[in-house]
């Protein structure tokens, strides 16, 4: 359970949440993921890595680098989703802030 300030990251056999606050989450289930990107944000002071799940009717689901659980969705993402290059994380840390955005997965 979340009970620090900001938004906390979870991911489990259903798909990946994000809790603002306690008892409260919202997110996307494994199987609606349809496409997977990346970009990164430059907030002067510091720089954020933003992975981005789509689902296929356009909306999306976002998600900071410097948000509790990130590294833990990282990961479950590689395991969960079919056919993801395992280097993906890497190359997304790699991005520049001024690089265009990347895709890393789309649904077959």
């Amino acid at each position: 359970m979340h009970t620090g300030d900001g938004p906390f990251l979870i991911a489990d056999a259903n798909g990946v949440w994000r809790e603002d606050t306690p008892g409260r989450r919202f997110g996307i289930t494994w199987d609606e993921i349809y496409c997977i990107s990346a970009h990164k944000l430059d907030y002067i002071t510091h720089v954020v890595t933003v992975v981005t799940l789509d689902w296929d009717f356009g909306e999306y689901f976002e998600l900071m680098d410097n948000w509790l659980g990130f590294d833990e969705v990282a990961r479950a993402i590689s395991s969960r989703i079919p056919r993801i290059d395992p280097c993906w994380i890497d190359r997304i840390h790699a991005l520049t802030p001024r690089a265009p955005g990347i895709q890393v997965w789309k649904r077959a």
